[in-house]
């Protein structure tokens, strides 16, 4: 029960913090304080954290990206395009590729 309370308080520190961090890279760019570029390098770091943690998390991984998608859309009204490939296409496809690995490593078990 610990450990469920835990990943529930990571996952609402998680949700807060991303939200605090996109609304002030979006204050920053919108002011021009930060080149464009650096959002597509916030985007690339995010996508390769999400690719290390599913191969570190097998269970817990996929599920957190589920929620960020399911919450991505909540906030869709907030997000440029850059936001929604970041937040919502990269999380999907690391999704069907990890779910494409885990059928493709069952086949071959059998």
């Amino acid at each position: 029960m610990n450990d469920l309370r835990k990943g529930l308080e990571e996952a609402i520190i998680g949700i807060i913090t991303g939200i605090v961090v996109i609304a002030i890279m979006n204050a920053f760019l919108q002011d021009d304080l930060i080149p464009q570029y650096f959002a597509w390098v916030f985007g690339i770091a995010l996508i390769i954290g999400n690719v290390a943690a599913i191969k570190k998390y097998l269970i817990a991984a996929p599920l957190y990206l589920l929620t960020w998608v399911i919450g991505s859309f909540l906030l869709i009204d907030l997000l440029d395009p850059l936001g929604i490939v970041i937040n919502i296409a990269a999380p999907i496809a690391i999704l069907i590729a990890r779910i494409w690995l885990y059928i493709k490593g069952s086949i071959s078990d059998a």
